[in-house]
């Protein structure tokens, strides 16, 4: 198996990066279900009884093309780690126009322990489309399914 991390020429190439990150942060179960719910205690306990309630894999799905196999990825990560890689650029796999995403493994990597702008993003799914929006919908963002799609359908997560 490959060593992705020997490939890449492993320790000689990291350097600094740098540049503002936007972090986004989802609240989705509670702005879901808290209008179910009189309180926390209650938010906490319908949580629960949602993650209880999700079915088991199905048998078989095991030799299934999903889960994905990970470890050269997590051997990747393993070997980044050792070397006290902090954070790391990547090209987005579902960005059509190639953009970066950043990875930090510690949160040393940021200068910032507050955020410098915050600002409150609405998300909403749908059948065909993910929409995201700012600024009372001035910037409004909008993905078709396609862009997430692999060989025609959604990826699963990994087990």
């Amino acid at each position: 198996m490959t060593d992705i991390w020997a490939a890449c020429g492993g320790g000689q190439l990291p350097a600094a990066i740098g540049g503002e990150l936007l972090r986004m942060v989802e609240s989705q179960e509670q702005v879901a279900t808290t209008i179910l719910v009189d309180d926390l205690a209650e938010q906490a306990l319908l949580k629960d009884l949602l993650e209880r309630s999700k079915p088991p894999r199905p048998p078989g799905a095991e030799r299934l093309h999903y889960p994905f196999d990970y470890n050269p990825t997590q051997r990747l990560g393993m070997a980044m780690r050792n070397a006290d890689v902090e954070a790391f650029e990547y090209i987005s796999a579902r960005d059509p126009a190639r953009g970066l995403n950043v990875a930090l493994y510690t949160p040393a990597a940021l200068v910032s322990r507050k955020p410098l702008r915050p600002q409150p993003w609405l998300c909403e799914t749908r059948g065909r489309t993910v929409s995201l929006s700012a600024n009372a919908g001035r910037d409004l963002h909008i993905f078709p399914i396609t862009d997430y799609l692999i060989e025609g359908r959604l990826p699963r997560p990994a087990a």
